[in-house]
């Protein structure tokens, strides 16, 4: 009947190389996402644990880090062992990892800022004017191959923008969808809980996206 709780926080980079010392000392190194999903495959078949707790605090993953990091809470899931995500305070990408959780408890203090999603780019052609430095690039088909566009523009092509406008699209439809399916709610009422965003503890409970609100 034991809990096993995972710290869903920091760089969590692929791999981390194993320092025998600090492990004599007894100094703490930093968790890879690898040795992150393979505590939960080991838990799913651990009779000593009977469920696990996420404490998820802001860690540097990207979309598709966290989406493969809720599939393999979904396969720990299908142990019958339930999962409970805490996290004080809860932004897309934490709320996003959270929604595959059974339950989820933020405390009275906490904030859910589910905002939805953003994008921008950074442009230097003004700042190489100034410098007297000009960018000469070769491409074909110009509309889409705008990564030299920072160096040539001072603000975003019509490709530029389309591009970004259909990776947003598509990661907000899957979010939405993955909110709506954990919260039992359609994704219509999800994207308008979005637009009123943020919430606090008592009022994302109020509202049914977390459980509950508790230290």
């Amino acid at each position: 009947n034991s809990v096993l709780v995972l710290n869903v926080s920091g760089e969590l980079p692929d791999f981390v190389v194993e320092e025998p010392l600090a492990k004599v000392f007894g100094i703490s190194q930093a968790q890879s996402f690898t040795s992150l999903l393979t505590q939960l495959r080991k838990a799913k078949v651990d009779n000593r644990i009977g469920a696990v707790l996420l404490d998820i605090n802001f860690p540097g993953i990207g979309w598709g880090k966290a989406d493969e990091l809720r599939d393999a809470i979904k396969d720990f899931k299908a142990s019958g062992k339930p999962v409970y995500a805490y996290m004080e305070i809860g932004m897309n990408r934490e709320y996003y990892i959270a929604t595959a959780a059974d339950k989820i408890f933020v405390p009275p203090s906490g904030d859910l800022y589910v905002n939805g999603l953003a994008a921008e780019a950074m442009f230097y052609k003004g700042s190489l004017d100034k410098l007297g430095v000009e960018a000469e690039v070769i491409r074909i088909g110009p509309k889409y191959k705008n990564a030299p566009d920072q160096y040539l523009k001072t603000e975003m092509g019509d490709g530029q923008r389309e591009v970004i406008n259909a990776l947003l699209d598509e990661y907000f439809t899957r979010f939405t969808a993955a909110i709506a399916e954990s919260r039992k709610k359609s994704v219509e009422d999800v994207k308008s809980l979005i637009d009123s965003a943020p919430y606090n503890a008592t009022q994302a409970k109020s509202l049914g996206l977390i459980d509950d609100a508790f230290y």
